[in-house]
């Protein structure tokens, strides 16, 4: 997610990183405030972060926190339906550039909701485009990079 940072060209998504990793032990010492905050911010950041945050969500309803996890999946799934259904078709109205990678996936559907009640009867049209091969050989160079940092306890060695 890092893109670039340095003096004349500064993205806000470099501040999303410790953001996350500050928002977890908010998350963890029950500071809901300070949570609330920093999860607005993070949101603020980038657009994708929405999908990020939407597994945190998910991992507070697997520790049974009922209010964080409503609450970060509310923001998470209310900000990406606002960022869809208002902001994205305002700036292509204005600036057709602006969502030219909707040409490349215009045979799934014509709107995410088209997508992804589209895929759920046919998943075969989105598996077969993936590169099997190449995420594969992905995920063994991450295992690779990773293996010095697993404890010898863990039940993955």
């Amino acid at each position: 997610m890092v893109i670039t940072t340095n003096r004349n060209d500064f993205h806000p998504v470099v501040l999303a990183m410790p953001l996350l990793a500050i928002l977890v032990i908010a998350a963890r010492r029950q500071l809901i405030w300070t949570w609330a905050r920093l999860f607005l911010l993070i949101l603020g950041c980038r657009d994708g972060l929405a999908l990020v945050t939407v597994s945190l969500g998910h991992q507070q309803l697997r520790r049974r926190r009922w209010w964080l996890a409503g609450v970060d999946l509310g923001l998470s799934l209310g900000w990406l339906a606002l960022l869809s259904g208002w902001l994205y078709p305002q700036l292509t109205a204005r600036y057709p550039g602006v969502n030219a990678g909707a040409s490349r996936y215009s045979y799934l559907g014509d709107s995410i909701g088209a997508i992804a009640l589209g895929l759920l009867p046919h998943p075969q049209r989105i598996l077969g485009i993936v590169d099997w091969a190449g995420a594969a050989v992905d995920l063994l160079l991450l295992a690779l990079a990773l293996l010095p940092f697993w404890r010898l306890a863990s039940p993955w060695r």
